[in-house]
């Protein structure tokens, strides 16, 4: 009986799983961008720069600075994965995103025991689907968010230094991967007029 409870219990985050690896690998197949969109070209370029040698850039054009008008997180981790994988950058990112859903689901059934299973359901949301399957750091900005948040709750249980030396690792992860509030590192001068002049830039 116990056996069985524990199946049921996971029933629900591996099929929470299973439809978030098909919306992100038979998404990418299927549509005829890749569910490439937005800043999701400068992430990849970023990447490929990275794989390259070729530095750090700002919407394609390289800078004589190590400053960008986007965080670097997320380029580094498609990067990693492209090396590790030996994949284009475009299926590194989606390896990267399964990744980050995989472990999500993992960490809400272990830190959640009680209700984790049932808050799998949340990542199903049409906005959580779109962050995972189209190519955003999002993803794995709230992967280092849901470590925050567990390191935060273990703290106050009961005074972890493992679990504050996680929360300071979550925590920078988390401002390399997305910019928190309005705080922001600018671009060099030149290159951010010439970002401006683009649609897509923030």
């Amino acid at each position: 009986m116990r056996r069985a409870g524990g199946l049921s219990r996971l029933a629900i985050p591996c099929a929470v799983g299973a439809l978030l690896l098909i919306s992100i690998w038979f998404g990418s197949l299927t549509h005829h961008r890749g569910l490439v969109r937005y800043d999701s070209d400068y992430y990849l370029r970023q990447a490929a720069f990275f794989v390259e040698d070729r530095g750090v850039h700002s919407r394609g054009f390289i800078e004589p600075a190590p400053f960008t008008v986007w965080p670097l997180g997320y380029p580094v981790a498609i990067a990693a994965a492209a090396d590790l994988t030996g994949l284009s950058v475009f299926w590194a990112a989606k390896v990267v995103n399964s990744v980050a859903v995989l472990l999500i689901i993992a960490l809400l059934v272990k830190g959640l025991p009680r209700t984790g299973s049932m808050a799998c359901l949340a990542l199903l949301s049409a906005g959580m689907v779109n962050l995972f399957a189209s190519t955003f750091a999002e993803g794995i900005f709230s992967l280092a968010l849901l470590v925050v948040a567990l390191a935060l709750v273990r703290i106050l249980e009961r005074s972890s230094v493992p679990s504050v030396i996680v929360l300071a690792i979550a925590i920078g992860a988390a401002f390399s991967i997305r910019w928190v509030s309005a705080w922001q590192v600018p671009a060099s001068p030149v290159l951010w007029r010439e970002c401006q002049s683009h649609s897509g830039c923030k």
